[in-house]
């Protein structure tokens, strides 16, 4: 092999690496960025249902206040709302 050669060799062998680490940095950045989302996206989703449940809390606690021991709450299967109710013993 001659130098020319060898030099054309080289610096081709270079361009093939350093396309290789751009589009590997490329593609790692693009999923970092997909674990990123998917990561915001389970910490609201956990956030949410920690609201909803302080909420439901909330509503069984008022409930109690004014029902005593007699109190239910109730969610309703179409709307998924809170109802407080009285339950009455029947004998």
């Amino acid at each position: 092999m001659t130098p020319a050669n060898t030099l054309a060799a080289l610096a081709l062998m270079a361009v093939l690496v350093g396309a290789t680490a751009l589009s590997g940095d490329d593609e790692r950045d693009a999923i970092n960025a997909q674990l990123a989302r998917q990561d915001a996206q389970a910490m609201q989703a956990q956030a949410d249902a920690d609201e909803r449940a302080a909420f439901e809390l909330d509503v069984r606690q008022a409930c109690a206040h004014i029902h005593g021991n007699r109190a239910r709450v109730l969610r309703v299967a179409g709307t998924g709302e809170l109802v407080c109710r009285r339950v009455e013993v029947v004998l």
